[in-house]
Order: structure tokens, then sequence, then C-alpha cells
């Protein structure tokens, strides 16, 4: 009962909370980023784990995964809502093949240098194809950025031009790609085929977790076109959330992979997305900082395999920014100047990373789960505190801050 309690009060903490904490104003710069990140609640939730008081123990994080599913299900909806293909090709396609370049490249740049993972011993990967899942998932988590930072010190210092503007959108579109790259990392490593894998069942269940999220978004539609009242959309978009939730609880698939999907249908095939998103935005950074909770109290902070994997994360992912940005900029002809310091503006991370890798957690339980929890943690306070350093060096080198 008293860990029950203490979901509850962490939720309501996370509502109170999120908007004061996110909107945090004339901080000095070496403190944007971690107030931008929302430090506060991965303390409140190490302090509340079981490293420290133990209120949300094992016990109780266990029992969180269900509605917890509810919660990824709401961030893949919601992130999907936002690619509207009409709003897409306003956009040049340069746009659009620098973001999916740099992603992909990261990807592939990401799963070489993690591959010294699988030679852990011990516990922490019970199979050679479990440790392959925990490579291509944080290789996947590598590959997505967030345009929060970029947003917040492109307005602190009144930056505006072309590269603005680009930095902008290939932040806010990679983690699609990512999204993507990790929905399929759980349909081909799948819990029941670790043993085996063939590639064929796992395109199969790739093709089928696509394939239900299309199904459901046109059901979704139908159902949007009748004319509803404020709360009934209200009532009808949490069904919507549990529908997908329980789907993909049932198929045993990425609630948030299945959940971007439906998100991607509606809002190409309904007119009314816009009321959609706004009634599901109202809860994203209470549920960003929900997750962030969730996610530090399951973090062993005294274990060195996990600082050690962390360091490594952050490194590798400089790296393979870097080498994504100037793969991208070369199939283009455009006048960036530093594609160095282009890749290294898009080392922020945000909720995304997060909800992906409980979304592994989810589903892969265990050693492997808890270094990879701890890892991407690791890796998201440091990237806090040197991303806005690294967006601001980089529109000072291309001229565009005022």
């Amino acid at each position: 009962m008293k860990s029950v309690i203490f979901v509850l009060a962490v939720v309501l903490i996370a509502y109170a909370a999120a908007d004061r904490t996110f909107r945090v104003r004339r901080l000095p710069f070496v403190l944007s980023g971690f107030f931008l990140y929302g430090i506060e609640f991965i303390l409140l939730g190490v302090i509340a784990g079981p490293e420290v008081l133990g209120w949300l123990d094992s016990q109780a994080l266990d029992s969180l995964w269900s509605p917890f599913s509810l919660a990824l299900a709401w961030a893949g909806m919601l992130f999907g809502l936002q690619f509207r293909l009409q709003n897409l090709r306003k956009l040049t396609a340069i746009n659009h093949r620098i973001a999916v370049v740099q992603s992909v490249v990261v990807f592939a740049v990401a799963v070489i240098l993690l591959l010294p993972l699988k030679n852990l011993t011990g516990d922490t990967f019970l199979t050679f194809r479990e440790s392959m899942a925990a490579i291509f998932a944080l290789a996947a988590i590598a590959a997505v950025s967030a345009p929060t930072v970029v947003a917040s010190v492109a307005r602190r210092y009144k930056a505006h031009g072309s590269a603005t503007r680009l930095l902008y959108y290939v932040t806010a579109f990679d983690p699609a790609v990512g999204i993507i790259l990790f929905g399929a990392t759980l349909s081909f490593f799948r819990v029941e085929g670790m043993s085996e894998g063939a590639l064929l069942p796992g395109a199969g269940w790739l093709l089928a977790t696509i394939g239900i999220g299309v199904l459901l978004g046109f059901l979704y539609h139908v159902f949007m076109v009748i004319k509803l009242t404020e709360n009934e959309r209200l009532a009808m978009a949490v069904a919507m959330i549990v529908l997908a939730a329980g789907a993909a609880s049932l198929l045993d698939v990425s609630p948030l992979f299945l959940s971007f999907v439906i998100g991607v249908v509606l809002a190409n095939f309904t007119d009314r997305q816009d009321k959609i998103f706004r009634l599901l935005a109202v809860a994203e950074r209470p549920l960003f900082g929900f997750m962030l909770i969730v996610a530090a109290a399951r973090w062993k902070v005294l274990d060195p395999a996990c600082l050690i994997v962390g360091l490594w994360f952050v490194m590798l992912r400089l790296v393979s920014k870097v080498v994504g940005i100037k793969a991208a900029l070369a199939t283009t002809r455009l006048g960036i100047g530093r594609a160095g310091w282009f890749g290294l503006a898009t080392i922020g991370q945000g909720g995304m990373a997060i909800a992906m890798v409980l979304d592994f957690a989810r589903r892969y339980p265990g050693p492997a789960a808890d270094l990879l929890t701890g890892s991407v943690l690791v890796a998201f306070i440091i990237n806090g505190a040197l991303a806005p350093y690294m967006v601001r060096g980089f529109l000072k080198e291309e001229g565009e801050m005022a």
C-alpha cells in the first residue's frame, strides 16, 4: 500500500512540478541544460528507489509495468501525430535526407562501437542474442536527439538563420528514425525467439506490428469523423491509448512503436489530428517527469558497469553524431562551414530516449535492462551539461547568434 500511495504522489508531483521545471527562465547558462532536462526528477527517483529510501522497491517497480505501458503508448502516439505528410512536404527534400542519413549512420556506427559489450561476462547477458538485442536497442537510442536544448539556446541568444532551422529540424525528426530502428530491434529479438531468432519471423513481427498500427489508426479515424464534444474527444483519446497499450501487451510488441504508427496514420487521415494532439500534449511534461522518476528508481547508482558503459555511450555518441552529420552533408551542397560542430550540436537527448530504454526494460527485465537503464541515465545527465555548449558553439561558428 505504501508503494501505491507513493506512486500516486509521484504522479501528482510530476503534474505539479513539470510546468515550472521546464519553464525555468533567466538561469545561468551552466544550469539551463540541467533544469531543461528535468534533473530534479532523476534525483527524486534515485532517492525514492531501492538504492536509498526504498519507497519504490523492486516489487513496486515491477507492478508499474502495466500502467507504464499506457505512458509509452501515450508518448508514441503523441510523437506520431506530429508527422503529417502535408506539413513535411513544405520542407525541402534535403532536410529529410540529412535527418535520415545521419540517423542511420549514427545507428550503424554505434552498433560497431557497442559490439564489445557482447563480451561482458557474468549474468549481465544470459545469451549471445540477448547481448545483441541490448546492443541494437542502445544504438537506436544513440540515434535519437531532441530539439529542446536547440530551441532554448536559440531563444536565449536570439539565433536565426538556415543553420539554426536545419539543426532544429534534424534534432526534431531523427527520433522518428530511432523509434523505427528500435521497433525493428524488438521485433527481431523477441524473448521467445532469443535462441533461434530467424530473420523471417522477425520481419513478420515487424510487418505485423506496423499492420496492426495502421489498422487501429484507421479504426480511430472512423470514430474521429463523428462530431464529438471536448470531453467525448478526450475520452476517445484515452480509449485509443488503452486499446493500443492492451494490443501491444497481448502481442508482446513495443507499445511505443505501435502507438507511433497509429499516430502517423491519424495525422495523415483525419483533419482533427491537431485537436487530438493538443489533448495528449497537455500531459507531455508530467509524463516525461514520471518516466524520469521510474527510470532513476531502477538505476543501480553504485554499479560501476553502468558508469563505464554510460561514459562509453557518451563518447561513441559524440563520434557517431559527427560521422553521421558529415556523411549526411556529403550528400548535399549546403554551406555548413563546421560539420563537426553541427554533429556535436545534436548530442542532446530527450524524453524519447528515456521512453525507449524503459520499453526495453519492460520487454527484457533483468541485468541487461539494469545496465542499459543506468548507462542511458549517465549519458543523459552528461549530455544535459554538454549539449547547450555544443549548440551555442555551432550557432556561433555559423554566425547566427544575435
